[in-house]
C-alpha cells in the first residue's frame, strides 16, 4: 500500500492560496526565522529570541521533537548479525530541501551530512531526522542510506562509515551467525576493553576470528567491525576509532510536519535547535535492536520496555555489546554514573521525564524556572529534582543560546554562504544526497543476482559471488571540510588558513563586552538570559559538578593505532619482566649479605634447612616457575599474533577485508 493523500480539498486549496501569497513575498521560505544574527549584535539576537516566544513556529505546521532516533552518522550500536530493517506500509516523501545552519562546531574535519525520513511508530507517520555537523572519524567517509521499495512495503537501508582509502564497496554473501559469547579470559588490566570476534571472508568462504582484549585510548571509542544488510548483499565495514560523543559534532531536533509544506516551491528547511550530546543524552539513550539504532528521549515506561532497551544497562547484559558503554565504563565512569543516576530518577518520576517536543520542553522549563535558579544552582537536592536533573530532562538548545553559553565546550564558527551553496549543488559529485541515489540505483537494480540475500532472515549462499562493487566518490578538499579557510587532504589532515582581518566578518568589535570561547562578543546581559530561563527558552546552566569530556587538545594529539589481536602481549611481557627484575633485586648478593648478616647476629638459619639459605633457594625455585609460566604465555600469544599476521597478509589482497 502506498502513502495516501490525507488532506481534504478545502485544506489543499487553502495551502495552495497560502503558498501563492507567500511566493509573492519571497522566493524562499524557511521552516523557522533566520538563525542568530551576525555578531557582535548579540543584544539584538537575545531580544529577538525573547520576542519569538510570542510567535508560534511556522504556524504550528512544524513540530520540533525532543525524542526520536539519533542520526545514524552520529552514533551506531554494534550488531552481531546483519539483518534487514522492518518494512513499513507507507511511502516516504521525497527528501526535504535542507540547508545547513549558519553556525557549526569547531573540529578537525567537520562535514555537513544531510537528514533523511524515518518512520515513527507512535505517530504512524514519517518524521524528518535533521542533518548534522559531524567531525568525521579519522580516515572515514560517509555512505548514506536510502529507502528501498519492496513488494511488501518500504525498508530503510542503513548508511555506514566506509574507509577513506577504499575506492569501492564490495558486496558479500551473508555471514553465518556470530559465535562470539564475550571474553573467554580475564582482562589484562583495568584499562583494557574487549573487542568482539567476527567472521572474515577469505577464499570464497568465511573464517572466524575470535575476540580479544585491547588497551583503551583516552577520548577515543572503538567501533567494532560488522556487516550491513543491503538488497545486493552484505557490506563489511572494518573497525575504527571515533571520538567520544561530546566531540563528534552537533545534532539537531527531528521535525514532524503536520502539513506537507515541504512540497511548496522554493521551500527550504534550516535546523535551528541543537541537541545535547553529553550527560543528558546518555541518561535517556535507548537501543532498539530490531532497527539497530540509538533512540533518545522519553522512552520510559512499560509500553517501551520490550522494544527500547536503556543504554545504561544494555552493555551489562549477557551476550550484548555496546561500544559507547565499553568506553564510558572504563575511561569516563563518572559520566556513566551520572547518566545512570538521572536515568533511574526519570524512570521512577513520570512527571519529571524529558518532554517529547520543544513546545512541551519550554512549558516544562517555565513551570520549573524556580528550580533553575537563574545560573543552574538551587533546586531541591533532597528529592533529586534539582537544576542538574532539570537540565538533563531538556535536550534542545537554540543556536542563540549556544553561541552565548558561558559554560559550553562548543566553539561555534559562522559558515561561509558560498561554501554552503557549493555543498548543496546538485552538480557536486560528492553531494551525499546524489551519492545516495547512485547507491540506491546500483543495489536495487542488481539485487536479483543474489536471491539468497532476500529471504526472511537475510541469509544467503556462503559461496555466492562477491565481485559486485560500488565505486565510492573521491574525497576532495572542498567536500571533505567546511571549515572556513581550511583544507583537508585524503588522509584527513587539515591545514588551516588564517582569517583575513581586513574582511568585515573577521574584524574585532569595538563594542564593550567580553569575548567567549567562540571568538564572538558576549555583552553582559544577565537580565536577558534570566528572562529566557523564566520563559522556558533557555536550559539551566550546567552544574559545576557535572562530568566533563577529556580535553580536546589531548584528544587530537594523535590518532590511536588500530588494535591487533595479541598486541597486548608486549605490555604483559613488560609487566612480567619487571616482576622478575624486582625478584632478582631481592635475591641479589646485596640482599643475601643482609640475610647472612642477620644470620650472624644470632639467627642460626641453616639449622634444619629453614634459614635464609633455604628461603633463597625457595625463592629461586619460584622465580624459575614464574619465568617458565611467562615463557609459555608469551609463546601462546605469539602464536595468536602470528595467526593474525598471516590473516593480515591474506586480507591485504582483498580491499573489503579488515
Amino acid at each position: 500500500m502506498r502513502r495516501s493523500i490525507r488532506y481534504s480539498v478545502a485544506s489543499f486549496c487553502s495551502a495552495a492560496v497560502t503558498g501563492a501569497l507567500a511566493s509573492l513575498a519571497t522566493q524562499t521560505s524557511y521552516a523557522q526565522p533566520p538563525s542568530p544574527p551576525q555578531p557582535p549584535s548579540q543584544q539584538a539576537a537575545v531580544q529577538a529570541e525573547i520576542s519569538q516566544s510570542q510567535t508560534p513556529d511556522e504556524d504550528d505546521r512544524v513540530e520540533y521533537l525532543t525524542r526520536g532516533p539519533l542520526h545514524e552518522a552520529f552514533a551506531e550500536p554494534f550488531s552481531k548479525n546483519p539483518q534487514p530493517n522492518p518494512v513499513v506500509d507507507q511511502s516516504p516523501p521525497e527528501p526535504i530541501n535542507e540547508a545547513p545552519p549558519e553556525y557549526k562546531p569547531d573540529g578537525k574535519n567537520v562535514q555537513w551530512i544531510p537528514g533523511y525520513w524515518a518512520w515513527d511508530d507512535d505517530r504512524d507517520d514519517f518524521i524528518w531526522i535533521s542533518g548534522l555537523w559531524r567531525d568525521v572519524p579519522p580516515n572515514r567517509q560517509w555512505v548514506p542510506g536510502y529507502w528501498e521499495d519492496t513488494a511488501k512495503g518500504f525498508r530503510w537501508v542503513s548508511g555506514f562509515w566506509a574507509k577513506t582509502g577504499d575506492r569501492e564497496v564490495a558486496y558479500l554473501p551473508a555471514p553465518p551467525d556470530s559465535v562470539d559469547e564475550g571474553p573467554s579470559s580475564p582482562s589484562p588490566g583495568d584499562d583494557y576493553f574487549y573487542i568482539p570476534g567476527s567472521w572474515v571472508y577469505q577464499s570464497n568462504d568465511y573464517q572466524w576470528q575470535p575476540g580479544y582484549w585491547a588497551a583503551t585510548q583516552p577520548g577515543w571509542v572503538w567501533v567494532p567491525s560488522q556487516y550491513y544488510w543491503t538488497p545486493r548483499g552484505c557490506v563489511y565495514r572494518n573497525g575504527y576509532w571515533d571520538r567520544e560523543l561530546a566531540y563528534r559534532g552537533m545534532m539537531f531536533t527531528p521535525v514532524y510536519y503536520r502539513q506537507n509544506i515541504y512540497t511548496r516551491p522554493g521551500y527550504s528547511y534550516r535546523p535551528r535547535y541543537a541537541l545535547d550530546n553529553t550527560v543528558g543524552l546518555l541518561a535517556s539513550l535507548f537501543l532498539r535492536p530490531n532497527y539497530n539504532r540509538y533512540y533518545f528521549g522519553n522512552y520510559y515506561g512499560s509500553g517501551y520496555a520490550n522494544s527500547y532497551l536503556p543504554w545504561v544497562s544494555y552493555g551489562q547484559r549477557n551476550g550484548f555489546y555496546d561500544p559507547l558503554y565499553s568506553y564510558y565504563s572504563i575511561r569516563n565512569p563518572q559520566t556513566l554514573n551520572y547518566a545512570n543516576r538521572y536515568h533511574n530518577y526519570f524512570n521512577s518520576h513520570q512527571d519529571h521525564r524529558p518532554p517529547n517536543t520543544l513546545a512541551a520542553q519550554r512549558a516544562f522549563l517555565k513551570s520549573n524556572a524556580n528550580i533553575a535558579g537563574g545560573l543552574g544552582n538551587g533546586g531541591n537536592p533532597g528529592n533529586g529534582f534539582d537544576a542538574g536533573t532539570l537540565r538533563a530532562a531538556a535536550f534542545a538548545d537554540s543556536l542563540t543560546s549556544l553561541v552565548n553559553d558561558k559554560q559550553s565546550d562548543l566553539k561555534l564558527q559562522r559558515v561561509n554562504s558560498n561554501q554552503i551553496q557549493q555543498l548543496l549543488s546538485d552538480g557536486n559529485p560528492n553531494n551525499p544526497r546524489e551519492f545516495s541515489k547512485r547507491r540506491q540505483q546500483f543495489e536495487i537494480t542488481s539485487r536479483n543476482s543474489l536471491e539468497g540475500n532476500l529471504n526472511g532472515n537475510g541469509r544467503g549462499n556462503g559461496n555466492a559471488s562477491a565481485k559486485a562493487t560500488l565505486d565510492l566518490p573521491a574525497i576532495t578538499s572542498s567536500s571533505a571540510n567546511l571549515n572556513a579557510g581550511a583544507n583537508v587532504n585524503a588522509n584527513g589532515n587539515s591545514s588551516a588558513k588564517p582569517n583575513r582581518p581586513d574582511r568585515p566578518e573577521n574584524r574585532p568589535s569595538e563594542r564593550n563586552g567580553s569575548r567567549n570561547g567562540n571568538g564572538l562578543e558576549r555583552p553582559n546581559l544577565p537580565q536577558n538570559l534570566e528572562q529566557l530561563q523564566r520563559d522556558g527558552r533557555a536550559r539551566p546552566q550546567r552544574p559545576s559538578d557535572w562530568p566533563k569530556a577529556i580535553d580536546r587538545s589531548q584528544l587530537e594529539r594523535s590518532i590511536p593505532d588500530t588494535p591487533r589481536r595479541g598486541s597486548n602481549g608486549q605490555s604483559i611481557r613488560s609487566s612480567a619482566e619487571k616482576s622478575i627484575q624486582n625478584l632478582d633485586r631481592q635475591l641479589s648478593p646485596r640482599g643475601n649479605q643482609g640475610g647472612q648478616s642477620r644470620g650472624q647476629n644470632g639467627i642460626r638459619g641453616n639449622a634444619g634447612g629453614r634459614g635464609p639459605a633455604s628461603a633463597v633457594q625457595g625463592a629461586l625455585t619460584f622465580r624459575a616457575k614464574v619465568a617458565r609460566a611467562v615463557t609459555v604465555a608469551l609463546a601462546v600469544m605469539g602464536m595468536a599474533a602470528g595467526k593474525e599476521t598471516e590473516g593480515e597478509k591474506a586480507r591485504a589482497k582483498n580491499s573489503h577485508l579488515p
